[in-house]
């Protein structure tokens, strides 16, 4: 009977302005007799962790400071008040 075996490695980086970045790597195998688990275990675990880090070395858009903040815009004339309609049918 096969013994089924599911590992995961996750990583998370905080980066400059409260952001950060994750990558998680999962696998599933089996193994045949439990006397192989802590080997098999200790395989899974270096090569998912060897895989995560070296894909998480991309930090890909980090925000800066200002991200997300807008300054206040003013209205549009004649924006505000026009009036749209809209129909649609269901069936």
């Amino acid at each position: 009977m096969a013994i089924k075996l599911i590992a995961n490695y996750s990583k998370r980086l905080g980066l400059p302005g409260y952001s950060s970045h994750q990558f998680e790597v999962s696998i599933e195998t089996e193994i045949s007799n439990t006397s192989e688990l802590p080997l098999e275990a200790e395989r899974l675990y270096g090569s998912l962790q060897a895989a995560v880090d070296a894909q998480i070395q991309q930090v890909g858009f980090v925000p800066d400071e200002h991200y997300g903040i807008q300054p206040a815009q003013k209205p549009v004339p004649g924006a505000f008040g026009s009036q749209t309609t809209s129909t649609s049918s269901v069936r």
